[in-house]
């Protein structure tokens, strides 16, 4: 999750140009992206397997089937030779787990034990939304392979001059990491500009937007990230120098969403206000990284911060989707427990409404150093959603949002052999189950478990050398 750190140095000004800036984006929408090409990703130095004796999750159900791998691909129909027979013992076969929204992956600090614990929790696809592009660089190398994390990034975020994330980033790029330093040394960061053009880009106007837009795609981005803070009253938050608490103007947004999908990107928004959400649907853009008010604050007016039935049908046209975030609103107080069940009332009928509207909702932690299962874990706690969908969510929607048109999240003929192998039934113990893991593949490539996992789970999954 990235900080937003707010400090006032003038009082605000109210002068608003909202209405004339969506004049201007209904003047020049924004084209959908055309539909990407089916394509997998093959690995013909994994093994010839057979594994018989599963139950194999088919989106809704297990069913008990026998599939073969070859050159990394499942099939049903035996190949000419087989290399290891694995016999699963009747335990339950899913696809990997996918992470929609982090910021982790960025750089190489840390970034071996980061790529084990996701493989370890079953996480195979992960989507960076904002990070350093030097980081995304450095990190590239390690990253989409059989044996590691398959990862997307959006480089940095696009926002306007001292906007969220600037304080994100530039204070620990300085080398203040204590939060306390920063409202002392508050004029110095603002003067900082050690991230700018990597992790943050300050785009105020077109000319700096024209100016820029050829660097941010020499970067390589496989998406975009930009920031809507309280968009409509943008210019009475410029006005008042606030330091992390802005994004951009509705307008440079708006011609940003219109380059991006005609450079081939998506784009994802970060909303704070549900007028934030409808703007971002106007604009055309294909996610949000949060839904309003994610974080369960007091709302005078529920209109703010909620999402209206009209609301969700009208991104759900669009094929929009989002990463709700919602074990961020977890973070309460026992002096919040009333409020902490009103906020998890509204998060339950959202994810509903949600599947309801065709707004796919996408499992993100957005927490620094953890993985989507304490999300996914509060989803199952809300109980918004069966588990067989729960699952299906989870490992297929999530993981084809990250790569479109990519086979992947299904366990069918013609898709990439990755896929984990549970001790335990999902669709009756979920929690339990996907922390259970007996068999992890990718690509058809056997991955280590941990040593813990190795002495407890000995003898669970039988395999057979053939000759």
């Amino acid at each position: 999750m990235l900080p937003r750190f707010v400090i006032s140095r003038r009082p605000a000004l109210l002068l608003v140009f909202f209405l004339l800036s969506l004049v201007a984006l209904a003047q020049h929408p924004a084209r959908p992206l055309a539909r990407p090409r089916v394509y997998v990703r093959t690995n013909p130095a994994s093994p010839a397997w057979e594994l018989r004796n599963g139950q194999w999750f088919d989106g809704k159900r297990f069913q008990k089937r026998v599939f073969y791998v070859k050159d990394g691909l499942l099939q049903r129909s035996r190949p000419a030779h087989v290399d290891t027979v694995v016999d699963l013992r009747g335990q339950w076969v899913i696809p990997p787990f996918a992470e929609a929204h982090t910021h982790m992956l960025d750089g190489t600090r840390g970034l071996p034990a980061m790529i084990e614990k996701y493989l370890r929790e079953g996480v195979y696809y992960v989507q960076v939304l904002t990070n350093s592009r030097r980081g995304a660089e450095a990190a590239r190398p390690f990253l989409n392979q059989p044996r590691s994390v398959d990862a997307v990034y959006a480089n940095g975020g696009l926002t306007s001059t001292l906007g969220h994330p600037f304080m994100a980033y530039e204070p620990r790029a300085m080398g203040f990491y204590d939060y306390t330093q920063w409202k002392i040394k508050q004029d110095t960061i603002a003067k900082s500009r050690l991230m700018e053009n990597d992790a943050y880009w300050f785009l105020d106007s077109l000319p700096d937007l024209n100016a820029k837009w050829p660097r941010i795609l020499a970067g390589r981005p496989d998406l975009l990230k930009i920031y809507l803070l309280d968009a409509k009253n943008y210019e009475r938050t410029r006005r008042s120098g606030q330091l992390g608490d802005k994004g951009l103007r509705p307008d440079i947004a708006a011609e940003i969403v219109r380059r991006a999908h005609a450079a081939g990107l998506r784009v994802f928004a970060h909303v704070e206000t549900a007028d934030d959400f409808r703007l971002g649907v106007r604009l055309g853009v294909d996610g949000f990284a949060h839904a309003p008010n994610y974080g369960g604050r007091d709302c005078p007016d529920p209109a703010d911060c909620y999402l209206t039935a009209a609301d969700l049908r009208a991104a759900g046209r669009r094929g929009i989707m989002m990463t709700p975030t919602v074990w961020i609103g977890y973070n309460f107080t026992p002096a919040d427990s009333s409020r902490l069940r009103r906020h998890q009332t509204a998060q339950r009928e959202l994810l509903r409404n949600m599947v309801r509207s065709n707004v796919a909702p996408l499992v993100g932690a957005d927490w620094y150093g953890e993985t989507p299962v304490g999300e996914a874990l509060a989803w199952e706690k809300l109980g918004a959603f069966d588990h067989g969908t729960l699952l299906r969510l989870w490992t297929e929607t999530t993981a084809r949002a990250i790569f479109p048109s990519r086979r992947i999240g299904r366990l069918a003929p013609g898709y990439e052999a990755s896929l984990l192998v549970l001790g335990q039934n999902p669709l009756l113990d979920f929690p339990a189950a996907v922390r259970d893991i007996r068999l992890r593949v990718k690509q058809g490539e056997r991955l280590p478990g941990p040593p813990a996992d190795r002495a407890a789970q000995a003898g669970t999954v039988g395999t057979v050398q053939q000759p």
